[in-house]
């Protein structure tokens, strides 16, 4: 599966602009999701010197997985947590960034999957983040 652009993006996530961050799902499976970003003058979570702040990093992410969630039938789900994250190096305006996630584990409406964002190949962020799915949860009785 190969997407391009916002107009495709647009009907694979809830997210809009200024919040929407990748432009470019490149592929998707249940194994492995991959999309793109490129950093332009327009992005809100530039700073001062043109380099990103970390925390748009593991939006980028999370958006990726989002972006491919169609492969685990998932209609809505909300970022829980993070753990491991590193951060190895730092991204600039003008940057196309690659983020790839892969899925590893599913219980009671939580998915934890591992993510790394790269820039011509180099990693900038790895760790792994989960994603609550509310229509997967168990309801308590």
């Amino acid at each position: 599966m190969s997407t391009n652009q916002n107009t495709e993006i647009f009907s694979l996530l809830p997210h809009r602009p200024p919040l929407l961050l990748i432009d470019t799902l490149h592929s998707a499976s249940a194994e492995v999701i991959e999309a793109g970003f490129t950093i332009n003058s327009e992005c809100i979570f530039l700073r001062d010197d043109n380099s990103l702040e970390e925390a748009a990093s593991l939006e980028v992410l999370a958006q990726c997985f989002a972006s491919g969630s169609g492969f685990f039938n998932i209609k809505w789900g909300y970022l829980a947590s993070m753990r491991g994250m590193k951060i190895h190096g730092k991204a600039f305006l003008g940057d196309t960034l690659r983020a790839v996630v892969r899925p590893i584990a599913e219980l009671e409406g939580i998915i934890v999957a591992e993510g790394e964002l790269f820039c011509k190949e180099k990693l900038l962020v790895s760790g792994q983040f989960k994603v609550y799915i509310p229509d997967r949860a168990n309801p308590q009785s």
